[in-house]
């Protein structure tokens, strides 16, 4: 039996976090399916006011640094993408066709597919992060994680900031070579308003307990005219349809609040951005990993193999072409947003 009194301490909101209304009901329960740091369940709502998918009861604020352990993955740079143990699993539900013919199909329905939806991936990506005209143009990483995506920059004409809440991690930014500061008061002093020309939030909005705040100081922190890029999770994705409480980005608890394309658009908005592009991610992780806990609970992959099936190519190389169509559709697993700061 486990001890009450040992798990982390939870909140429970009576009000709608994004506009304060009562209107709301249950979208999906979800567990902590990745890191297993506790057996609580919690509740996430659906409002139909503002649309917003919240936890209605999360970890408080004291609690929460239970869920983020040094080994979460967002704290380290992405494997490589590398044949893994899961293969054998994919292998064994193939192995009664004739693998040459079965390649032969693959590879015809991928051409096909890139010709219908040439920008495979992330639709806007490569003109938003593209080397600025000058040097020492400033980007912004909030909620930087790993400095992997900042260190691919470092050739070019960017000058880096990595913004954390993780002392640490700022740190290590530092450590690199990018300048590093810790989400406080104090560290937003020391980014002058109006001196920042492009903000990147690569899955960290839905993190956060203050996103109204976080976005108008960073909204404050940018040029006129500078920009933004904010990737959450999509709740209308092919993903979240299918697998509904294991849909590996529902992420309980750590995801406080989830939104859709539209309710992310409206939110930027309602902080001044114009000019704002909503882009569904067109790859097959999420749907990778999602298929990971089902098989994971029917017992036919070992656990520690579920959150890892974005890594193997055999099962990701069939699924390719599905998600680049649900994303060119509308479905994508996950969205991408830009704007520009009016």
């Amino acid at each position: 039996m486990v001890d009450a009194n040992a798990l982390p301490s939870t909140e429970t909101l009576t009000e709608c976090p994004g506009c304060g209304g009562t209107n709301f009901r249950l979208w999906r329960t979800g567990r902590d399916l990745l890191l297993h740091a506790s057996p609580q369940r919690f509740p996430y709502m659906h409002c139909g006011d503002c649309d917003l998918l919240f936890l209605s009861r999360r970890p408080t604020r004291e609690s929460i640094g239970h869920f983020y352990p040094e080994n979460y993955h967002p704290y380290s740079a992405p494997p490589d993408a590398s044949r893994s143990q899961a293969k054998s699993i994919v292998e064994r539900f193939l192995g009664f066709w004739e693998i040459s013919l079965v390649e032969k199909f693959r590879n015809w329905l991928l051409r096909y597919v890139e010709r219908r939806y040439p920008d495979t991936v992330i639709p806007g990506m490569q003109t938003f992060y593209k080397p600025p005209m000058k040097y020492g143009s400033v980007l912004l990483d909030f909620g930087c994680g790993s400095t992997w995506f900042l260190n691919r920059l470092r050739d070019t004409r960017w000058t880096t900031i990595a913004m954390d809440f993780m002392e640490d991690l700022v740190q290590q930014a530092r450590q690199e070579g990018h300048r590093g500061i810790v989400v406080s008061d104090a560290g937003w002093a020391e980014i002058q308003d109006g001196s920042v020309d492009a903000v990147r939030m690569n899955h960290v909005l839905e993190h956060l307990y203050d996103p109204d705040m976080i976005l108008t100081k960073l909204a404050a922190k940018l040029k006129p005219g500078g920009r933004i890029h904010v990737a959450v999770p999509n709740p209308r994705g092919l993903s979240a349809h299918l697998f509904r409480s294991r849909w590996f980005s529902l992420e309980a608890p750590r995801h406080l609040m989830i939104y859709s394309p539209e309710k992310l658009a409206k939110l930027l908005k309602a902080k001044g951005f114009v000019e704002i592009e909503v882009h569904h991610e067109r790859t097959p992780k999420d749907f990778s990993r999602s298929l990971g806990y089902l098989l994971r609970d029917w017992r036919l992959l070992k656990p520690e193999l579920a959150p890892k099936m974005d890594s193997e190519p055999l099962l990701n190389a069939w699924l390719a072409p599905l998600l680049c169509i649900a994303g060119g559709l509308g479905y994508g697993d996950r969205i991408h947003a830009f704007a520009r700061k009016g």
